[in-house]
């Protein structure tokens, strides 16, 4: 994304949300995610915007640079994870320690900005393309094949496989086969030693 393509509006948001203190790309996307242009990630527009305005290439007021340094690794676990699994579609998720979401919804009402996008959707997202693009898998939030999360507040991915439903039939063509398991004809399925106790 290059400067020329932000409207001069979304300019001026960031330097109002950077005059507060240094974010991170993923924090300062997530506050100019409503802003033109719409069709870009958040983090790359956060990234331009940092670039346009000259912002820290480390800290964040927010995160305190716990996104950048924790996202990586997990996406890296991640694909590994993914690698030793079958399966055409899947959806990320995150989980976001709770002093993460507090501190962005007190700069947000600081600020007065009313269109943000939850940082959590913004993390999913990143996963979602990163692994899409990483390992050629399609995204399907509504019937994924696995379902992926990213915990943010401790490192960890877990992976949630949907189940596979096999349907067969029985047909009974001669008499004699019992459907159920039969019971014992000397103690009626109480146990027995003639029956080995079943």
């Amino acid at each position: 994304m290059r400067g020329e393509e932000i409207p001069r509006e979304t300019i001026e948001l960031a330097r109002r949300i950077l005059e507060i203190g240094p974010l991170c790309r993923f924090c300062l996307g997530s506050f100019a995610a409503e802003a033109a242009p719409r069709d870009v990630e958040e983090w790359v527009k956060g990234a331009a915007l940092l670039e346009i305005l000259g912002g820290p290439e480390e800290g964040c007021l927010i995160c305190g640079g716990l996104i950048e340094k924790r996202l990586r690794r997990a996406v890296e676990d991640l694909m590994g994870s993914l690698r030793e699994y079958e399966f055409d579609t899947f959806k990320a998720g995150s989980r976001i320690p709770g002093w993460i979401v507090e501190r962005a919804d007190e700069v947000r009402s600081s600020l007065g900005i009313e269109t943000a996008r939850a940082l959590k959707v913004v993390i999913s997202r990143y996963v979602d393309r990163v692994v899409s693009e990483g390992l050629g898998k399609e995204i399907d939030p509504d019937q994924a094949d696995l379902r992926a999360l990213v915990d943010l507040g401790s490192g960890r991915v877990s992976i949630e496989v949907k189940p596979v439903l096999v349907a067969g039939r029985y047909r009974k063509l001669v008499r004699g086969i019992w459907q159920s398991r039969r019971p014992c004809p000397s103690c009626g399925g109480r146990g027995c030693p003639e029956c080995g106790w079943r």
